[in-house]
């Protein structure tokens, strides 16, 4: 009896520690674009990643961690597009053949595409 009051209120605490943590994130979020979902899998993999290193409960959790942030900083770059379009403003600025360098449209698809293999390979080992 008591267990079951004690993982209750475990279970309370936490739906309300979520739901500070993730109202922000929730309040900005549209459901027009591919942008906003992006967010949402950064702030998921953020708390992941965080909560792996935090309890470091099974063995292989630095390289869970590492992969969760792999992931991470590929969305970061998906959702501040700007990186992309930095190349094509550097080739102008310095004169550099359009053929010597990717454009941003295949380098972000590229991106893209490797973070879904990324996390299709490795998202099932990533517990806690």
């Amino acid at each position: 009896m008591f267990k079951r009051i004690r993982i209750a209120w475990r279970d309370l605490l936490q739906g309300v520690q979520n739901l500070w943590i993730w109202f922000p994130v929730i309040w900005k979020d549209r459901y027009w674009d591919h942008y906003f979902l992006m967010v949402l899998m950064h702030k998921k993999l953020e708390l992941m990643e965080k909560g792996i290193l935090k309890n470091a409960i099974h063995v292989n959790y630095q390289r869970d961690a590492f992969q969760i942030k792999r992931c991470r900083l590929l969305l970061k770059r998906l959702i501040d597009s700007e990186v992309y379009h930095n190349d094509e403003i550097r080739a102008k600025l310095f004169g550099v053949d359009k053929q010597d360098y990717v454009t941003s449209d295949n380098r972000e698809k590229f991106d893209l595409e490797y973070l879904f293999k990324y996390m299709t390979k490795h998202i099932r080992g990533w517990w806690d």
